[in-house]
């Protein structure tokens, strides 16, 4: 048994790294690999609490990269099974902090899963469940700030989004990026909280869009930028921080879209889709890389195209269907790669 137990630890520290170097179909296959043996030894022992936990945690890093691939039916059934563990575990052994934390983190995955298929009520009563644990456990433990910063600003988007309550929802907004701000002042050196700050400079970005303060939105825009390019530089091999660059140039191209600036429009859209093209070219066996490509290209040509440059625009479309087709050969079960593959440049003059 510990020989068991020592391969599936070692195999979800494989898949850690694969994920963070953008591998996440290897990843994903890692952990699915350890959640076999997790199975197998608390089905060859059912009394032992921690192998239990072992499966749940497991069910809970392929829930994750499941929803990060855009594969919600399998996202849901893993994020269920996750959840079902940690609540039994956490309700037997109430005052035991780590399970109350596996329980909150299942919690808040499963949100994610449900706000992601179009169910926000479900999402935020999961939320709100992860919420009250974070707020309980993280006064014993300042370790666990991040997550409480994360879990209020879920419940802010969810709030905003719901659109019925907008001084509760600017409430939560604030309240997440004050905690956020200052975990960045107390670590400045921290990759982990410059990522969170960029996340609450969105979040604020598009409070401000909401009540029609284009100005202090652009402030935020402008900051996140910043904030994305500097990330990239001083990671280059991280995935994430080129993904986030590319969202922080989107971002600032619908800003730009706003405001009535087209140049910036178009240059920042292109150099989007120039960290799309770079990031497929070094992860070619990557389904996600792809969606993302064929996402870039795709937002490039509806721009171009409502400018009046369709055969630009066509390019970019047969682009976008050509990353959809290698999306879609590479994960053939993934349903959204399947429509993904339509061939929109016929719709252009």
């Amino acid at each position: 048994m510990a020989a068991g137990i020592e391969l599936s630890a070692a195999l979800d520290t494989q898949g850690r790294l694969l994920r963070r170097l953008g591998r996440t179909d290897d990843a994903r296959r890692c952990y699915a690999e350890a959640l076999g043996i997790d199975e197998r030894l608390s089905a060859a022992d059912p009394s032992e609490d921690r192998l239990r936990r072992n499966v749940g945690l497991s069910h809970g890093r392929l829930a994750e990269l499941a929803l990060h691939g855009g594969d919600l039916g399998d996202a849901r059934a893993s994020g269920e099974a996750a959840l079902g563990i940690h609540r039994a575990l956490a309700e037997a052994f109430a005052e035991t902090a780590v399970l109350q934390v596996d329980l909150a983190n299942a919690l808040g995955v499963l949100a994610a899963v449900h706000r992601a298929q179009g169910d926000p009520a479900t999402a935020r009563q999961l939320t709100e469940q992860a919420l009250e644990l974070w707020r309980r456990l993280a006064p014993e433990d300042a370790s666990l700030a991040d997550e409480l910063a994360g879990a209020v600003g879920a419940l802010a988007d969810l709030v905003r989004a719901e659109g019925s309550d907008p001084a509760r929802a600017r409430e939560l907004t604030l309240e997440a990026a004050g905690i956020i701000e200052g975990l960045a002042e107390a670590d400045p050196g921290s990759l982990p909280r410059k990522r969170q700050l960029l996340t609450s400079y969105w979040r604020l970005a598009d409070m401000d869009v909401e009540a029609g303060d284009l100005a202090c939105a652009g402030n935020h825009v402008a900051a996140g930028l910043s904030l994305a390019e500097h990330l990239a530089g001083v990671d280059e091999d991280s995935v994430d921080a080129w993904r986030d660059l590319a969202e922080a140039l989107r971002r600032t191209a619908g800003h730009a879209a706003a405001t009535g600036h087209p140049e910036e429009v178009r240059g920042n859209l292109e150099r989007a889709l120039e960290i799309a093209e770079r990031l497929v070219h070094r992860f070619p066996r990557a389904a996600d890389r792809h969606r993302e490509l064929a996402a870039a290209a795709e937002r490039l040509g509806d721009w171009l195209r409502e400018a009046g440059d369709h055969a630009a625009a066509r390019v970019l479309f047969r682009q976008g269907v050509a990353a959809s087709r290698r999306r879609a050969a590479l994960d053939p079960h993934d349903a959204g790669a399947a429509l993904a593959v339509q061939p929109k440049y016929r719709s252009v003059p």
